[in-house]
């Protein structure tokens, strides 16, 4: 395990451009988180320090059921089919959901009676990021977090993947359906 000390610090502390698009995202997800974290990363530059929001993503996912629900799923299918798909990062997956969030916000949405919609609305956007080979970061939109998967070879054969097993369940596809062998 790596430990790594943060600093918390207020959000007014942000730079204005970041600072003026958090409160955009939390005004339309209505949330209101006002400390971030702040880590160094000495292997890059040692005057600077990474920022995260990992309230503010608590926040954004939470009275959300499905998603959560449909985040761990994801993860497992991935985990038990190994290969390529390893390389697609929980990270990546994260924000995934939180792109979803942002297009969906109502709670409604979000019930678990829901789950197999928005499980397969997560493995859609997932696979639409992998052949675009675009995923921004919802806090810092000008990164693209598909450039962390290198070898352009596994983005193909995951949304290859996710597109061959897509749809919910049907009687015909029911027995090696990936949600429902998950759930088994």
């Amino acid at each position: 395990i790596d430990l790594v000390a943060v600093l918390r610090f207020p959000i007014s502390k942000l730079p204005s451009t970041l600072r003026q698009h958090l409160f955009r995202i939390q005004d339309r997800l209505t949330t209101s988180v006002d400390e971030c974290l702040g880590a160094a990363v000495p292997l890059k530059q040692e005057e600077r320090l990474q920022v995260d929001f990992p309230q503010v993503t608590r926040d954004m996912m939470n009275n959300k059921p499905a998603l959560k629900m449909a985040l761990r799923l994801l993860k497992a299918e991935r985990n038990s089919i190994g290969g390529p798909f390893e390389k697609v990062k929980s990270f990546m997956m994260k924000m995934v959901a939180l792109h979803c969030v942002m297009d969906k916000p109502d709670l409604e949405f979000w019930k678990e009676k829901y789950l197999v919609d928005r499980y397969q609305d997560l493995r859609n956007r997932l696979q639409q990021s992998l052949e675009t080979d675009m995923l921004s970061d919802i806090f810092f939109p000008n990164l693209n977090l598909m450039d962390r998967i290198k070898v352009p070879q596994v983005k193909s054969d995951v949304a290859k993947y996710l597109e061959n097993s897509n749809g919910p369940p049907t009687a015909k596809t029911k027995s090696n359906h990936p949600l429902l062998k998950l759930l088994t």
